[in-house]
This record gives C-alpha cells, sequence and structure tokens, in this order.
C-alpha cells in the first residue's frame, strides 16, 4: 500500500502531492500523522528526498470522497464537476469511483440532474474507510500488512525491526480509522476561514 518516491524541485506534501501550496491539501493527513507520531519528521518540501508515501489512487480517491462529503446536503455531484474542481482526470477518477461504489461507500443517481453522493453521512465515513476500499490492508512492511498472520517470514522469530513496523502500522490505521470525512471538511473551512481573516487584516 505504501510506496516510495523521489520529490522533484517543487513543494510537495509526503502523502498528497499538491504542488507549490502544501497547506491547499484538503486531506491534512500529513499535519495529523505528524502529531499522532511525534518523534517522527515528514519532509514536505527538501528537494531529492526519499519518503514513503499512499499511491494517487488513496490521495486522489480521498480527494474525491471529501468533495462528495462537501456536497452531501445538495445531492448528487456529477464526476465532471468533481474532476474540474480536484484537478483529476476524469477517466481516472471513474476508476476511483467505481471501486469505492463497490465497497459501498459510493452511490450513483441515473438522469439528467443524477451523480454520485456518499451513501452515508460524512461524519460515519473513516479515512481508513476509503485508504483501504482503494489500496487494501495497511501495510508498511508486507510482514505486518493487515491481516497478515505469524509465519509469513522466516526471520519472525529473530527479526528486530518488526515491532517497529508494527507500531508505524497501528499509528497510521489509528490516524485514518479516527478521522472521518466530516473532520477533514471541517479542517479545511477552518483554513479557508483563517486565511480569509489574515487577508482582511492586511488589507486593512
Amino acid at each position: 500500500m505504501l510506496d516510495r518516491y523521489t520529490t522533484g524541485p517543487r513543494n510537495y506534501c509526503s502523502l498528497c502531492i499538491v504542488s507549490s501550496q502544501p497547506s491547499y491539501c484538503q486531506a491534512n493527513l500529513v499535519v495529523v500523522l505528524t502529531r499522532a507520531c511525534h518523534n517522527v519528521k515528514i519532509p514536505t518540501k527538501v528537494p531529492g528526498i526519499i519518503a514513503m508515501k499512499f499511491s494517487s489512487r488513496a490521495r486522489y480517491g480521498l480527494r474525491a470522497m471529501i468533495a462528495l462529503a462537501q456536497g452531501y446536503q445538495g445531492g448528487p455531484i456529477s464526476l465532471a464537476e468533481i474532476a474540474k474542481s480536484e484537478d483529476i482526470s476524469l477517466s481516472y477518477l471513474e476508476q476511483l469511483i467505481a471501486t469505492l461504489r463497490r465497497a459501498g461507500l459510493v452511490g450513483g443517481t441515473r438522469g439528467a440532474h443524477g451523480g454520485y453522493r456518499l451513501t452515508a453521512d460524512p461524519a460515519s465515513i473513516s479515512a481508513g474507510q476509503v485508504v483501504r476500499a482503494l489500496e487494501g490492508p495497511i501495510a508498511p512492511a508486507e510482514c505486518v500488512s493487515e491481516g497478515v498472520g505469524s509465519g509469513y517470514c522466516w526471520r519472525e522469530t529473530v527479526c528486530l525491526s518488526k515491532p517497529l513496523w508494527e507500531q508505524v502500522r497501528n499509528s497510521i490505521a489509528q490516524v485514518l480509522d479516527t478521522t472521518t470525512l466530516a473532520d477533514l471538511c471541517s479542517t479545511r473551512e477552518s483554513e479557508v476561514s483563517q486565511v480569509s481573516q489574515r487577508r482582511k487584516k492586511v488589507e486593512a
């Protein structure tokens, strides 16, 4: 589920690639994970740094789900609208939504005013549900993937690093499972409000 990448010369968030404006990351999971793992430093804008990250399926899928959460009270939303607002390829978004629909997190409505919407209140859908639907089990290392029992690796009884990876897995899972789409929407709204207030002070 986690892979590795090398950042380019622009500013990138380790979990959600957002060029030039890390604070614009709607998922905001870097901040949450940093708070949860106090001794772990997550680089966001050091050129050439090697880091673990979630794939684009999880990042883009979560952004799409947040967009649906933001419009939850307004009825179905078209994929074209989400693709435009989130700057995601429509064809790629269709693949992600199809997966989320099979997982029972998203429902579709046909017709001129059709579209997609969440199947439950944003406060009852966790980021963990979205990520697992798109990526599978949380697995910072294969031997500690969720659902993998003992005996996966012959070095298990002598491996001193396994407890560390188990702790990393549990920390990531805890953050994802205790963060809902409603939480992420409120975080974004709070950021927008703070930016607006700062602009007003500067203009004054």
